[in-house]
């Protein structure tokens, strides 16, 4: 691709939600004269992910000199370089590196975690059992059993998970402000 189609692409698309289900891995071995070969192959994924747009990178391939007394070690491409999409699922999440014509861009905004009933009532059940203080925050991250979980209920601490925030007000003794 020219460099000029490219960065137009990544202009309609930076920010944008995108599907894909084929990213770049990059696979290293060494040669028989001890040199580091660095390429980069296309892995394909089970399921399709949902991510952002959020970079552009160009991948090269090549041999890795290494360093001299007097130089710095270098990457000595021996193939042309591959633009790809920095995709990432979620903000704090590492991007993946997406060839550019193996996306679809996605009209209507999709939920990039999908939870199922089961893992939902899971996640409840760990927010539940988990010891929270006078105020309703976690405490430690050790799981109380069911018999300490009674006998918190029965001490009127708040173990349980999903109230209305007008209830948990209501037993702290604050009035309602919603």
């Amino acid at each position: 691709m020219r460099h000029g189609l490219v960065r137009k692409v990544v202009d309609e698309l930076m920010g944008r939600q995108v599907r894909y289900s084929v990213y770049y891995s990059r696979t290293s071995h060494q040669t028989p004269n001890r040199k580091w070969l660095y390429q980069w192959e296309e892995r394909k994924l089970r399921v399709p992910q949902v991510g952002w747009v959020v970079g552009l990178r160009w991948l090269q391939t090549g041999y890795r000199v290494p360093p001299s007394w007097d130089e710095q070690a270098f990457l000595k491409e021996t193939g042309p370089r591959t633009p790809c999409l920095l995709v990432t699922g979620w903000p704090t999440r590492k991007p993946v590196k997406v060839p550019v014509d193996a996306v679809e861009l996605l009209e209507e905004p999709e939920r990039v975690y999908q939870v199922d009933a089961g893992e939902r009532a899971l996640m409840a059940s760990v927010a539940r059992r988990t010891p929270r203080n006078e105020k309703g925050q976690f405490t430690d991250g050790k799981l109380l059993t069911v018999e300490e979980m009674r006998d918190r209920e029965r001490k009127g601490a708040v173990v349980t998970f999903g109230e209305p925030s007008s209830a948990v007000d209501a037993q702290r003794g604050r009035p309602n402000e919603h």
